[in-house]
């Protein structure tokens, strides 16, 4: 009785010792605790972030044309303003002074171009009377040949009257010597040879009178041609005054055209200087508000290379725009409408909505980051928006409704070496398929069949899914994804249904503490 007592006591020890190193075994060492979301059915927006700048869509810059002193300025920051109102004074003392030169030099041009026109007139006088000088000369040289013409005729005639009175003196003459021979031998009476000398004297001093009256035609001829020379001379002289007289006229013509250049030039020049002091004058060019003031009163501005910028204004607030920078990357998205949502850090909890109304191809690399600038346009009804606050943009591109959704971890999910035994029908992931599938192409280079059975779909990823009722165990699966918003992402396709977990991470605990996690919400135990 003794050694069965010893056995049974024997036997007791053995089992307590084996129980506690069962119950050690069972709580020493890690267990993997997954954690994981729903997939659900919901909406979906693809987006495209991005970063940009709050500006006006009308934005004025106001700038002098002319260097000078800010005597007033009008305006101030916020300032609304009207088109053409006065927003600020240059002095114009120096540029008045400017204007009074131009004028007084505008008047001494115009009294030369006067002075011009006055020569003008009496050069063309002179021309005139010149011209009426050789028109008397010319005149008067045709009645000298005239004269000359007609002494020249009497000169003829009287000639020709000296021939027959030579030949009625010749014939007298003999008669005469006749008539005394035969009164000699008395065959004739007395009075037929007084008869015959009476004709031979009257023919005698016919000849004489006709030879005088020759010697005076020639005389006469002689002075008449005498006179026509010198008209000629009086002609060739009028001429030549004439021509110097034109020559005068086109000098003086020349001299009124230089002043009339130098009449315009000088209005040109005051009406220049008028316009610089008109600039001295800074207007708006439209109705606006006023965003910035560049100026103070007293301040010299220069504008002899370009024009110095006064004020900033903005044409309406009431509509605004962002001008984002959207990544090369995702720039193919973005199209003229599509809608976009924003928030700026003023108003953290409000978001504003706007539509892409420009994608310009005007591209810029920052730290070799090449981005293109998007406009996107918004209203700004209560003004909380101001110019030049930064924006955070999501542009939208694509949206689905009433699709399955997981979360974006659920993707990045990856089962450490220790789960493995935790899961369900391992083929291993898609990297890992593709990886095997890169080495299948290495291997057939010249299949081209072989290598487009063993491409594998981009879209194409592995999940991991909660068994249910098997506590620890997950499930792989591949599905094909569509788009995402960056949180979560659309399942397209696979064997995936509405209510599965999806495990989106994992945390190792050691075995004791979740053991009794498991007993705490399984309640207390028989014992």
């Amino acid at each position: 009785m003794k050694r069965v007592f010893t056995i049974l006591i024997v036997l007791a020890v053995l089992a307590g010792v084996g129980a506690l190193w069962y119950h050690f075994q069972q709580n020493s060492g890690t267990i993997s605790i997954f954690t994981s979301k729903p997939v659900v059915k919901g909406d979906l927006q693809s987006t495209v972030t991005a970063t940009g700048t709050l500006a006006a869509v009308t934005k004025v810059s106001v700038g002098s044309e002319v260097s000078g002193v800010i005597d007033k300025i009008y305006v101030d920051y916020n300032s609304k303003v009207k088109k053409g109102q006065l927003l600020a004074q240059l002095n114009p003392s120096t540029l008045q002074t400017q204007v009074d030169k131009a004028r007084a030099s505008l008047q001494k041009a115009q009294s030369s171009y006067d002075s011009a026109v006055a020569s003008k007139g009496n050069a063309a006088a002179n021309v005139k009377r010149m011209q009426a000088s050789a028109l008397s000369s010319e005149s008067k040289l045709k009645q000298a040949e005239a004269s000359v013409n007609n002494s020249q005729a009497t000169v003829v005639s009287s000639k020709a009257n000296v021939r027959k009175a030579e030949a009625e003196y010749d014939k007298s003459k003999i008669n005469y010597e006749r008539m005394q021979k035969l009164r000699e031998q008395d065959l004739i009476a007395q009075s037929e040879l007084d008869d015959a000398r009476a004709s031979f004297r009257s023919a005698e001093a016919s000849l004489e009178a006709s030879q005088a009256s020759l010697r005076g035609a020639k005389a006469s001829h002689e002075s008449a041609i005498l006179s026509l020379d010198g008209l000629k001379a009086d002609l060739e002289s009028a001429r030549i005054q004439v021509e110097a007289a034109e020559q005068q006229l086109l000098s003086a013509e020349a001299s009124v055209n230089g002043a009339k250049a130098d009449v315009e030039q000088s209005k040109a020049n005051l009406e220049s200087a008028q316009v610089d002091l008109g600039k001295t004058k800074i207007h708006s060019p439209s109705d606006g508000i006023v965003l910035d003031v560049a100026v103070s009163e007293g301040q010299t501005v220069a504008a002899q290379y370009q024009a110095p910028e006064l004020f900033t204004l903005a044409n309406n607030l009431d509509e605004m725009q962002v001008e984002a920078s959207v990544d090369e990357a995702d720039i193919g998205q973005v199209k003229v409408g599509s809608d976009v949502s924003f928030t700026v850090d003023s108003w953290p909890d409000r978001e504003f909505k706007g539509k892409v109304t420009e994608v310009r191809q005007a591209a810029a690399t920052v730290n070799n980051v090449v981005t293109y600038p998007v406009i996107i346009s918004t209203d700004n009804p209560d003004m909380c928006l101001m110019p030049g606050m930064t924006a955070t943009v999501a542009i939208t591109v694509e949206e689905r409704r009433g699709i399955l959704l997981i979360p974006n971890s659920a993707l990045r999910f990856k089962p450490a070496e220790g789960d493995r035994a935790n899961i369900i029908n391992a083929e291993g992931s898609a990297d890992e398929r593709e990886e095997r599938h890169h080495g299948k192409r290495g291997d057939n280079q010249e299949s081209k069949e072989s290598k487009a059975a063993a491409a594998v779909n981009p879209h194409e990823k592995t999940i991991y899914v909660l068994v249910r009722g098997q506590r620890g165990k997950i499930e792989q699966r591949t599905v094909i994804i569509g788009i995402t918003d960056n949180s979560n992402t659309e399942v397209v396709s696979g064997d995936l249904q509405e209510g599965e977990r999806v495990v989106t991470g994992s945390t190792e605990v050691e075995k004791s503490k979740a053991n009794a996690r498991s007993r705490r919400r399984r309640g207390p135990g028989p014992f």
